[in-house]
């Protein structure tokens, strides 16, 4: 999840905005937005990367998929849930 704590930051650095008025603005916690940017791991929930990429005006596609063909595509994984 490199590409997307990196698309994160180039996205929102290129308009630039604080972590603090995109969490604003989005409803996005500030512990989201931060773990997102640095290293989101596999806990990376869908509809705040929607958010995000609306409010950047681009592609959950293009947040998740590596611009630079050296670095891998990101890999979702589903979440497991528990079954009663």
């Amino acid at each position: 999840m490199e590409t997307l704590a990196a698309n994160l930051k180039r996205h929102r650095k290129a308009r630039r905005l604080s972590r603090r008025v995109v969490e604003s603005v989005l409803g996005i916690s500030e512990d989201v937005l931060t773990r997102y940017e640095n290293d989101p791991g596999l806990d990376v929930h869908l509809l705040p990367i929607v958010k995000l990429a609306r409010y950047y005006n681009t592609t959950v596609e293009d947040l998740l998929l590596a611009s630079d063909p050296n670095i891998p595509p990101a890999v979702l994984v589903r979440r497991r849930t528990k079954r009663q």
